[in-house]
């Protein structure tokens, strides 16, 4: 033992109780023996029992005085053997860059975007551990309210004056911040060790954010992005007029909506190293567990150190001597026996129990930890089959089958057990394990469409899992891998369409090819068969021109043929002549006729034998003048109908 040393050496003033405590001791002393003399006869005092025990108080009365005096030594906390330890000041540099223009005003996060973004950052400068923080607002220009430093309240009291009126210039331009950020708050000497958590609804005009992301990702500093705000609908911009009335901000007119820009604010965080982008919409963070996820566990900086001299403290001794003083005298023997039976009552009857719900629980997570992961879902059961509402085998359940790759299962596992969750976070892990199994689950699909539907849905149970609040970071990187899942299926979709379309589409052509080739061939086959008549009709043309022109030659001597014409009537005439002639002999001879009679008859077919033969002329004149019709359309390069009646 060497330079003893007490660290609170005003503790001996207690040391001033050890004369109260005799006195009191001696005046308790001498009034007895007074009390006991009023009794008892001075010969007999010292033969009384109670008399004779002075000596025995006396001595429990030095042995409380000396366990006293240890109590004082003990809490004036003695120590010795002095050593130097050099302690080591390690940590990042966080910067916390806020955005304050109008657009933060929103109230799709309540009371506004703004100010739940301070109370976030609030939340994380409590669970810093030793790293140096800084505050930049930015809107339409970037002011840094804070340096780096350690000094948290100065921080915090820079976070509480922040508003909307911090930068001189309205707008948002996130690419501007990040450049002054780089500028006035990180120095060049070291490319790590530097992290950025923005926290904005990513609306930006044109400051061309993400090349200064990768400007940031080149120096060696991370982007943790929290995006506030409704991605899809948006929201209006309140505004508090002179008079205390709440109007929209408009422009040109028109009432001005603001929403989250993901898309801008995801590229961004994947142009630095091992950033990260939360979406978290409308819902909650807790920004100090991002801090603990992503950035204490991080690598760190030694920031300073500095040696102090320590001393090996050696209370213990005194306080373990002033405990076996007291209890040698037996003035703590009850206390301890008092203890004893106070705590027994808390050890678990459980225990000792093989068939208990919680000692099969016990053994199913040794079994899981062992990787048997069917051995360990069957003591699950029996537990339940004991408790079916006990949250930890219903979750556990879930989580063996999960490894057998079950994952249906796990997913009922996992909600019966939701309904059967004593606390947020128990909330929040098992919709996180929904999400994972249903994430597997659209692995296992094979259409496109079907592994899009259970991707929606599994990022649907990770958003959940984010809005609770617990486990936020895995929540929401799991969620964004989803997310970029999703888009590469929608952009595979849209392909398949489009190739689909275009298959449709060309065998559309095809089809209309082969019909139009059956109508070509439908075309030509009618115009075979038309030159096919065609050619007939002119054949029956020519034939019948052949006939004209026999007729035509027989017509052109019109008078030899009416001479031969005559002469064959005549001839018919003549042998007519006869024959009736002949007949009128012969109804002479029956009927006794007189002869003027008969030349009356042949009068008469005479006439009739003349009108017949003009109608002949008449005819063959006809068909002269239709043979000359029809030479004359002949030339004009036209046929002529025929007529058969002539």
């Amino acid at each position: 033992m060497s330079d003893m040393h007490f660290t609170h050496i005003e503790m001996f003033l207690y040391l001033w109780l050890l004369p109260l405590l005799a006195l009191l001791f001696m005046y308790a002393a001498g009034r007895r023996r007074k009390e006991l003399a009023a009794f008892i006869e001075p010969g007999l005092l010292n033969k009384f029992p109670l008399a004779t025990g002075s000596a025995g108080r006396t001595r429990r009365f030095i042995l409380l005085c000396t366990a006293i005096t240890l109590l004082v030594i003990s809490l004036a906390r003695p120590a010795w053997n002095l050593s130097e330890t050099t302690i080591k000041q390690s940590g990042r540099d966080v910067v916390f860059m806020v955005d304050v223009s109008n657009s933060m005003l929103a109230t799709d996060l309540k009371p506004n975007r703004l100010e739940r973004a301070k109370l976030a950052m609030r939340d994380c400068i409590e669970k810093l551990a030793g790293d140096r923080v800084a505050l930049v607002a930015f809107s339409g220009t970037a002011s840094v309210k804070c340096p780096l430093t350690r000094d948290y309240g100065f921080f915090l009291m820079m976070l509480d004056s922040i508003n909307t009126t911090s930068t001189g210039q309205g707008g948002t331009l996130i690419g501007d911040g990040l450049r002054t950020t780089m500028e006035q708050v990180f120095d060049d000497q070291e490319k790590q060790f530097k992290d950025i958590i923005l926290i904005t609804d990513g609306e930006d005009h044109e400051s061309f954010p993400v090349q200064a992301a990768q400007a940031a990702g080149d120096a060696g500093i991370r982007l943790l992005i929290i995006g506030l705000g409704d991605e899809k609908k948006g929201r209006r911009i309140p505004l508090t007029t002179q008079d205390g009335k709440t109007t929209f901000l408009k422009y040109n007119g028109r009432e001005v909506w603001t929403k989250l820009d993901g898309q801008t604010l995801r590229e961004m965080a994947l142009a630095t190293p091992g950033g990260r982008y939360l979406p978290v919409a409308t819902g909650t963070i807790d920004l100090g567990e991002v801090y603990q996820d992503l950035i204490s566990s991080a690598e760190r900086k030694e920031l300073e150190s500095k040696t102090i001299k320590r001393y090996e403290e050696k209370f213990q001794i005194f306080l373990g001597a002033a405990i076996l003083l007291l209890a040698a005298e037996g003035l703590v023997g009850k206390t301890f026996l008092l203890l004893f039976f106070v705590l027994l009552p808390l050890i678990s009857p459980e225990q000792g129990m093989a068939a208990s719900p919680r000692s099969l629980v016990a053994k199913g997570n040794e079994a899981y930890e062992n990787k048997k992961f069917s051995e360990a879902e069957k003591l699950y059961n029996e537990a339940l089959d004991k408790a079916p509402k006990k949250y930890e085998a219903l979750f556990n359940k879930g989580n063996s089958l999960f490894r057998l790759d079950k994952f249906d299962q796990a997913e009922q596992t996992y909600r019966q057990a939701l309904f059967n969750a004593e606390s947020t976070k128990s909330e929040s892990q098992c919709w996180f394990n929904m999400g994972n199994s249903r994430f597997r689950l659209a692995e296992q699909k094979d259409g496109l469409q079907a592994k899009l539907t259970e991707l929606q849905e599994s990022a649907n149970f990770f958003l959940k899992a984010f809005q609770l609040g617990a486990n936020q970071t895995q929540a929401g990187h799991n969620l964004e891998i989803t997310r970029k899942k999703i888009k590469e299926i929608e952009e595979k979709i849209q392909e398949q369409k489009k190739k689909e379309k275009k298959e449709k589409k060309q065998q559309e052509q095809q089809e209309q090819q082969e019909q139009q080739e059956q109508q070509e061939q439908q075309e030509q086959q009618e115009q075979q068969e038309q030159q096919e008549q065609q050619e007939q009709q002119e054949q029956q043309e020519q034939n019948t021109s052949q006939d004209n022109t026999k007729q035509q030659d027989n017509s052109a001597d019109p008078g030899k043929n009416q001479e031969q014409q005559k002469e064959q009537e005549q001839q018919k005439q003549d042998a007519a002549d006869q024959q009736t002639d002949q007949e009128s002999d012969n109804l002479s001879e029956q009927n006794g006729t007189p002869p003027s009679s008969q030349n009356e008859i042949q009068a008469n077919e005479t006439d009739k034998q003349q009108d017949l033969t003009k109608k002949t002329v008449e005819a063959i004149l006809e068909a002269e003048k239709k043979l000359q019709q029809m030479r004359n359309e002949q030339m004009r390069g036209r046929s002529a109908p025929v007529d058969k009646n002539w």
